[in-house]
């Protein structure tokens, strides 16, 4: 073969060009040759992960989506104990909190600010019942067995709650943001038929020292809860027509609230809440003051407005247990209980504070944060 490629002589002169650009062969060379390097390399360390773990990767495959967390609850709460002899008050605002033991000093706590001592109250054991978003408290004292006496705290100045002659028994019962208060008196009838009576006040902060009596024609008992744009809601027992409820208006007006029942336990804004008699149980209700409007709340009670239309109440389980419990939108959540503790009911509660105390002797306090 050597000796044949011998034989042939070639003419550089008569061959024609070559069409082939070396250097640019040459450089396509090397990229293949670095690429080929790259991809055994890529093989390689993916043949050690394998053996090394035992589970293959594939290439260029998405990662798998993270599983979804359960939403958070926008009204997650948490319970504290609290003394057992301890009493809690909380105005509608979550700020103002009132505390005091039987027979001890009352104090009022601003916000994260020092609690202070309540001094001036009549009487020796006076009891609190109300605390109002601008800081007024109201609340009675028993002087004896047949006479209790009302009485207002704002900033230090202590008032004593005016009423008719002849009342025995002066307890207040709300108070709104600008200070005026409501409650009811009771009093000698005018006879054997109507031995007490009881009649609704107002005490407008407008006009201290003074009282308007908000009553029926005829009516036996009255109550309300009184806005904090002025309009007292309640009624009043009549004689042959049973409870008739009603909306008193600052400018004297007097308007029939058709299905407020006489268990209500107050009002915030439009609605009025408490319960009623149903199939022999008791039902709680909302009522719309404006367009009368009735919502049934079934086995859920409610005593307390709290933030964002919501309610703090109990329901009443088997054998009469209370459970704490809030209500919006029409979903109730019990409200979470420390261990061994149960029958507890709603005492006081204000935007997202709520109070709650065991209803057996010596039970303890508690205080949800929501």
């Amino acid at each position: 073969m050597s000796d044949l490629l011998k034989t042939i002589d070639f003419d550089e002169d008569s061959m024609p060009p070559s069409s082939v650009d070396l250097d640019a062969a040459l450089r396509t060379g090397r990229r293949r040759e670095t690429r080929n390097k790259a991809l055994a390399a890529t093989a390689v360390a993916a043949a050690v992960l394998i053996a090394a773990t035992g589970v293959a990767m594939a290439v260029n495959r998405p990662p798998a989506p993270r599983p979804e967390k359960p939403p958070k609850k926008d009204w997650d709460c948490t319970v504290q104990t609290l003394p057992s002899q301890q009493r809690y008050l909380v105005d509608p605002t979550g700020e103002i909190v009132v505390s005091w033991s039987p027979g001890g000093p009352i104090r009022m706590q601003r916000g994260n600010g020092p609690a202070q001592e309540i001094t001036g109250l009549p009487g020796a054991d006076p009891s609190p019942q109300r605390v109002g978003a601008g800081g007024v408290l109201i609340g009675s004292t028993s002087l004896d067995a047949d006479h209790d006496v009302g009485w207002r705290y704002e900033n230090g100045q202590v008032t004593t709650l005016p009423a008719p002659a002849g009342a025995l028994r002066v307890r207040p019962w709300s108070v709104n943001a600008a200070g005026d208060v409501t409650g009811w008196l009771q009093r000698s009838g005018t006879s054997d038929a109507q031995p007490v009576i009881n009649d609704l006040l107002l005490w407008p902060a407008s006009a201290p020292g003074t009282y308007r009596l908000l009553t029926l024609p005829g009516a036996g008992e009255a109550s309300g809860t009184v806005l904090d744009d002025g309009v007292v809601v309640g009624g009043a027992v009549v004689p042959g027509s049973g409870f008739i409820g009603v909306v008193w208006r600052p400018d004297g007006t007097v308007e029939r609230l058709e299905r407020l029942h006489s268990n209500f336990n107050g009002a915030a804004g439009d609605w009025a809440f408490g319960n009623y008699e149903a199939a022999n149980d008791l039902n709680g209700f909302r009522y719309n003051i404006r367009t009368q409007e009735f919502v049934d709340l079934g086995a859920f009670d409610p005593g307390f407005a709290l933030a964002g239309g919501r309610l703090a109440g109990i329901v009443r389980q088997a054998r009469g247990v209370f459970a704490p419990t809030v209500w919006h939108d029409g979903v109730t959540e019990a409200l979470p209980l420390p261990p061994s503790v149960t029958d507890v009911e709603v005492v006081s509660a204000g935007n997202r504070t709520i109070y709650g105390r065991g209803r057996m002797e010596n039970s303890t306090s508690l205080v949800w944060r929501c």
